[in-house]
């Protein structure tokens, strides 16, 4: 007979990690109640677990001097940003170009880095330091580096937000 509840079963991991995203302690209580073995996420293995060591090691040669060796940075985390959280394509174009902020830039690295590289990088931090979102895939890169291979500006926050939309 059916209730009309979801059962615990029902729901998967994709559906988790967006109500996870939101941050609501009582929700995360829920999921460390009903899904225990879902409340952590899993560590990167195989290929995935690879290209995150090359990020980690590109984000501690190239980022650490801004964002510092934990994520939190000294002006920008990188700790449940929306932007590392968020749609690839926005944080893509940030590490392409560079983003504008209110009163520092962040600079691009799209002439000094490949497509794998960005999306290594990528990839590293937005696992890392608790960050639970997808992989960046390396033809994602190549796709919004062929689209925006003419810009020569910094992103700005307003330009940047109508990607998470």
């Amino acid at each position: 007979m059916d209730t009309g509840r979801i059962q615990s079963r029902e729901i998967g991991e994709v559906t988790l990690a967006a109500i996870r995203k939101h941050g609501n302690p009582k929700q995360g209580e829920l999921i460390a109640k009903y899904w225990p073995s879902m409340d952590k996420p899993k560590p990167p293995t195989g290929e995935l677990q690879t290209t995150a060591q090359l990020g980690e090691q590109t984000y501690r040669s190239r980022c650490t001097y801004c964002h510092l060796a934990n994520g939190q940075g000294m002006k920008k985390s990188l700790v449940n940003s929306k932007w590392v959280q968020g749609v690839d394509r926005s944080l893509i174009r940030i590490l392409l170009q560079g983003k504008q902020g209110e009163t520092e830039v962040m600079p691009g690295f799209g002439a000094e880095m490949d497509d794998g590289q960005i999306a290594s990088l990528l990839t590293y931090i937005r696992r890392a330091w608790g960050n639970e979102a997808q992989p960046v895939e390396t033809s994602a890169v190549r796709e919004v580096r062929s689209a925006t291979g003419d810009r020569q500006k910094p992103w700005t926050e307003e330009e940047l937000l109508t990607f998470l939309k």
